[in-house]
């Protein structure tokens, strides 16, 4: 059992790989440097005038980050979730009846269907890092096998770690903590204390994040369909606009679930916890699909990013399939045969679109720039940076930035600011010109950067200077007469604004 548990956590992180100060990092990261005290990020309106929802995770990683022990501590971090996730993984499939046979081939069948992914591009283990999302994610599988033991206040522990990280999952396992405990039947009275743990976190979590809502609601005022153009189609059609999602991305991941159904119902006696909460992700994802996405009800229903639990749909109908399939039944396994020849495949005739969204690394000129800045500027510099790869300089440098593609506020009030400064920076009136399809996000990045290249060295510094930064960094080998910049290495100059 241990070597199998061994073995599926380091097939879950050989997968996603591991990152450090890249993707997810480059916007969770900001706020712990600036409460370590290591940046100030002085004049940077992302960092001091937006709303930063991570607040246990921030206040872990800063530590971690003042003590100077984050590059381990990021590293053993992720690797207690990836271990934790297995073990939790193996305790729901023997729940199920499964064995070890069982177990590793759930592990591989979960990778088989789009990786680590799910609907809307997310996973339990985002970017192969320690992230307020991956702590969420991996709490939630720990707090479901600890729910259908009947190991309350395991159960309670892992809803508290999920809700406390991370606030779309606060406001979802209070829900599913609740209807767990009523549909085990146990005693209330036996329930008290559980769910006080589990729900606690989440209270005190929306608690903090609600005031800046309120606040953010009475300043700037947007309509539902500027947001939804602005953050759902532009920023984020991945992750918030699945009417452009590819049919396969839905085929694949929504492949194992008629198994599953049907293993639920030759089971339904001893799995009605399980039964009931894949029913619950099943229930989270149809709404998500018709009020966030066939119709957009609201700002907060997009923000809620139902999408976040497919991940965990995927996961648990994997579970029950491959339970079945191993333990009982041969036309299961023949229908699990077929259902993975049409995966494979759809994969192949389409092989050449397979192209999915991912968070880009970073590249060798912004981290050039990134270390000029870090080790030349003055800790309160404020850069003007190329906005598609430039969301990668703030957190390297530990300096400002004006604007960035990646780096989008979260709530409506903020969003049209950041929507005019990164239009002056590419010298466009309507941005929304760069919005694209299932993979917009990454030809948006693009086609902005090209643009805020193909601009004239001095229009950047004039639009530097509407905005008070200090110097403008450019990812291109020719260097002006009338401009001398202050660095140059192979494909990166750094002018200081006059």
């Amino acid at each position: 059992m241990f070597l199998a548990i061994v073995a599926a956590a380091l097939l879950c992180m050989a997968v996603t790989g591991y990152s450090f100060l890249e993707g997810n990092h480059e916007v969770y990261l900001l706020e712990p440097l600036r409460r370590s005290g290591l940046a100030s990020f002085a004049g940077d309106p992302f960092v001091t005038e937006t709303l930063q929802y991570h607040g246990l995770f921030s206040f872990v990683a800063s530590y971690l980050f003042h003590w100077n022990v984050a590059e381990a501590g990021f590293l053993i971090i992720f690797l207690a979730l990836g271990f934790t996730l297995a073990w939790a993984w193996w305790r729901v499939v023997r729940h199920l009846g499964g064995g070890i046979a069982a177990f590793l081939a759930s592990v591989v069948a979960y990778h088989v269907f789009l990786g680590d992914r799910a609907l809307g591009i997310y996973s339990m283990l985002q970017d192969g890092q320690f992230n307020a999302g991956n702590v969420a994610a991996v709490g939630l599988v720990v707090a479901l096998a600890g729910a259908f033991e009947r190991r309350w206040y395991l159960a309670a522990f892992g809803f508290g770690l999920a809700g406390g990280f991370h606030l779309n999952f606060s406001l979802i396992c209070p829900l599913l903590f609740l209807l767990l405990a009523w549909k085990s039947g146990d005693r209330w009275r036996k329930l008290i204390g559980p769910g006080i743990v589990a729900i606690g976190p989440s209270v005190a979590n929306v608690g903090v994040a609600l005031p800046a809502k309120i606040m953010a609601g009475a300043g700037e005022q947007m309509s539902l369909a500027r947001f939804v153009e602005l953050y759902a189609e532009l920023r984020h059609p991945h992750h918030y606009d699945p009417l452009v999602w590819p049919w396969w991305v839905w085929a694949v991941v929504l492949a194992p679930l008629p198994l599953a159904s049907l293993a639920w119902w030759r089971h339904r006696d001893r799995w009605s916890l399980p039964g009931t909460t894949l029913a619950f992700f099943v229930c989270l994802q149809a709404v998500a699909l018709v009020f966030a996405g066939i119709w957009y009800v609201n700002e907060t229903m997009i923000q809620a990013s139902l999408w976040r639990f497919s991940p965990h749909m995927k996961w648990l109908a994997v579970c029950m399939g491959s339970v079945w399939i191993f333990n009982e039944s041969r036309r299961a396994q023949l229908l699990a045969a077929a259902t993975l020849v049409v995966s494979l495949i759809s994969l192949l005739i389409y092989r050449g679109d397979l192209e999915i969204p991912v968070q880009p690394t970073s590249g060798r000129t912004i981290l050039q720039a990134a270390a000029w800045a870090r080790a030349e500027s003055p800790p309160d510099s404020l850069f003007l940076v190329p906005p598609g790869v430039g969301s990668a300089f703030p957190v390297n440098a530990r300096r400002g930035h004006v604007v960035s593609f990646k780096l989008v506020p979260q709530l409506a009030g903020e969003l049209e600011p950041w929507a005019r400064r990164l239009g002056d920076v590419v010298g466009s009136d309507d941005i929304t010109q760069y919005t694209g399809g299932f993979t917009g996000y990454e030809q948006a990045r693009r086609a902005m950067d090209a643009d805020y290249h193909a601009r004239p060295t001095n229009e950047l510094i004039d639009a530097a200077r509407r905005h008070d930064a200090d110097y403008v960094v450019v990812l291109r080998s020719d260097t002006p007469d009338d401009f001398e910049p202050v660095f140059t290495a192979d494909g990166v100059a750094i002018y200081e604004v006059p």
